[in-house]
């Protein structure tokens, strides 16, 4: 009997696991709450259920399926269900433990602070009162749910008339009904990912994150993608990798993959939060391995298979630039948008693609889901020739989005 990979979720951002596995040898086992789910297609089997309703998905696979050898997932936010349900399959993965922490904002500042990470300053909040003094003593500051992702509920604040809004949004957007605020850093923001190994995290690139749309968009925060491999030195770069392994020890991440959202001030560097899980943004499935020549969603695989990784796998080499940007949409219903296959044949795109159908209605912009689409450009040049590329096609094919 075939062995079986578990992968929890099934989206476009999932497809590249999917195959990987079907390459590796193994039969898959997709599990989405949407019937229609691209990954599903892809799927050996499927299990319809919420990728958050791990107790679900644990009975439906304890019921149906023998020879499951690994469970894991990539740009989904739920390393939760990932090691609750491999748990009690007896399969590797982080423990329980860790997984509660970093799906839990502020268990995870606490433990920052009792590994001496650094960290931007924070408080649990409970009313706009909080919130009020927060902002008096640190000017600017960020509300944002403890245990939600892709910017949802996040926003910058510092205007006392803009708090209680963006309180209430964040508790709306809260699982838990627990907001989070934290003291605004201004500098620089990277977004870096890796694999902490037998203890040891190895980070495996750093993208410099563009926020250039951060006073149209605010005070929802609102990211217009990235590149690496980032221009930061040499010095910040060690910087960062101490900082990321001092973070794996602290919320007890053993095996497994890592990624950290950093600031910078001045020389400093800061985390402000980490998660044990692969990202999104087309991060770990294609400009990572463009740019260093390293798969991590191939050794994520692995690890949930039990089988061995070299570490030698997860040394970088700079191979090429990329470059990511996205389409914002305007008011109103989207009735035309450009033709996605003719981007994608341009000289030095490598993706491209529309995340919304003709029909589809905005009012305003206030998560990362709400953005059109995008197109990842590389560049053998340079950094900034990728990014240049980039822009273009963005700025070139804006106006061919409709909206009525």
């Amino acid at each position: 009997m075939a062995d079986k990979l578990v992968i929890i979720g099934a989206g476009h951002e999932q497809l590249h696991a999917y195959k990987l596995a079907n390459k590796i040898g193994l039969k898959t086992i997709g599990v989405d709450k949407n019937k229609l789910a691209p990954g599903l297609k892809l799927a050996d089997h499927r299990v319809i259920s919420s990728s958050r309703d791990y107790k679900k998905i644990l009975s439906i696979l304890k019921l149906r399926f023998q020879s499951i050898k690994g469970v894991m997932t990539l740009a989904n936010d739920v390393p939760l269900s990932v090691a609750y349900i491999a748990s009690n399959l007896g399969l590797p993965s982080m423990n329980l433990k860790t997984a509660k922490i970093t799906s839990n904002k502020i268990l995870m500042k606490n433990a920052f602070r009792s590994f001496s990470v650094s960290t931007p300053n924070y408080k649990l909040v409970n009313s706009v009162m909080d919130i009020d003094f927060l902002l008096k003593k640190w000017n600017k500051i960020i509300i944002k749910p403890v245990d939600n992702r892709g910017s949802r509920g996040v926003s910058l604040v510092d205007d006392k008339d803009a708090i209680e809004n963006c309180y209430l949004e964040s508790l709306k957007n809260s699982f838990s009904n627990q907001v989070i605020v934290e003291e605004f850093i201004g500098g620089p923001q990277i977004s870096c990912e890796g694999f902490v190994l037998n203890g040891k995290c190895y980070i495996v690139a750093n993208s410099d994150r563009n926020y250039k749309k951060l006073q149209k968009y605010k005070p929802h925060i609102i990211e217009d993608g990235g590149a690496l491999p980032s221009k930061i030195s040499r010095s910040i770069r060690t910087k960062i990798e101490l900082e990321m392994q001092r973070a794996a020890d602290a919320v007890g991440l053993f095996n497994g993959p890592i990624k950290g959202d950093i600031v910078l001030d001045k020389k400093k560097v800061y985390v402000i939060e980490i998660a044990s899980r692969l990202s999104g943004g087309y991060f770990c499935t294609d400009q990572i391995p463009l740019t260093t020549g390293v798969d991590l969603v191939e050794q994520t695989i692995y690890f949930s298979i039990g089988r061995s990784i070299d570490p030698i796998s997860l040394l970088p080499k700079h191979l090429t630039n990329v470059a990511i940007r996205y389409w914002f949409p305007q008011t109103g219903c989207l009735k035309k948008v450009p033709d996605i296959d003719l981007i994608r044949r341009k000289q030095g795109v490598c993706k491209a693609d529309i995340h919304h159908k003709v029909g589809t209605c905005f009012s305003k912009v206030n998560k990362h889901s709400d953005r059109l689409g995008f197109v990842m450009t590389k560049s053998d040049i340079s950094y900034y020739e990728a990014e240049k590329k980039a822009k273009e096609i963005i700025n070139l094919y804006q106006d061919e989005f409709k909206f009525i």
